[in-house]
């Protein structure tokens, strides 16, 4: 007999069938207690294996479809001040992510999903990572599980269209006096501010690695910047682009209406660039 770990899930038990039974791992299946001591054939092992499997992916599916569910409760838990079952919401939401995407505890990453397909759940997974630091940084005791939940909402956020509103978020929440772990939140600052280009509508529309920030920034540096009708262009964009960046960032409808008009600017600058070096 292999070493027998219980498991916190409950469910059918893939041998006899008995519904909601706790389920021990026994050599690598898993099996109520009652079966626990029986000897399974290899071909009846696998059809415990098989039927086990079943069962999480269906468990899986039906965690995913109400996985908005835990995290707006979350949320919800976190305004009344309920920091201690928010945290197990968000909690929740974050280990059903990551069974979808089959990592390990903490090992969430933003390259598991598809920028543009799944930039609502990126800009979701970052809020719940920064209500999680809040929460954590009001916990006496807490400092390592603080700092982890910050460097993961760092990770969600940096080279992501949000980084502005996420640098703007720990300033203002350093600024507010709330913090109890300053130094932590004033590096976490940098850091993201680091990660910000002079293009903050361009960033907060495509990215701020994006090859369009890119060009924008080349069109800036290599033509306005040299005359001086393009450094006031310059200078008036960076008056007026940060407040709408963040406008941008909190009202995707908005992005969506700049996206043309800034596509055809790209477009013109590369354009630009082109005849300039056929010259």
């Amino acid at each position: 007999m292999g070493k027998i770990e219980f498991s916190s899930e409950r469910g059918k038990c893939p041998a006899c069938r008995t519904e909601n039974v706790i389920l021990k791992e026994v050599s690598g299946i898993h099996v109520c207690e009652k079966c626990a001591s029986k000897r399974f054939s290899t071909s009846v092992r696998k059809r415990i294996e098989e039927a086990y499997n079943r069962q999480m992916d269906a468990k899986r599916r039906e965690a995913w479809m109400q996985r908005m569910v835990v995290a707006k409760r979350g949320v919800k838990y976190y305004e009344e001040g309920k920091l201690l079952e928010s945290l197990k919401c968000f909690r929740d939401y974050i280990t059903i992510l990551e069974s979808r995407y089959r990592v390990p505890p903490g090992g969430l990453h933003p390259s598991l999903f598809d920028v543009k397909k799944d930039a609502g759940e990126l800009l979701l997974i970052a809020g719940v990572y920064w209500d999680m630091v809040k929460a954590y940084d009001h916990i006496k005791g807490h400092t390592g599980e603080m700092r982890g939940a910050l460097n993961k909402f760092l990770e969600f956020s940096i080279d992501r269209p949000h980084v502005i509103l996420a640098s703007e978020t720990i300033r203002k929440y350093v600024a507010s006096g709330s913090a109890v772990h300053v130094n932590d939140f004033k590096r976490a600052h940098e850091q993201l501010r680091s990660n910000l280009s002079k293009c903050f509508i361009a960033t907060a529309v495509y990215g701020p690695k994006s090859d369009e920030v890119a060009a924008l920034r080349a069109f800036r540096d290599h033509f306005l910047n040299k005359n001086l009708i393009g450094r006031s262009v310059v200078g008036f964009y960076y008056a007026i682009s940060p407040p709408l960046a963040r406008l941008a960032v909190r009202q995707p409808r908005i992005a969506d209406a700049i996206r043309p008009f800034l596509n055809l600017i790209v477009r013109s600058t590369k354009r630009a660039s082109r005849l300039s070096t056929d010259r």
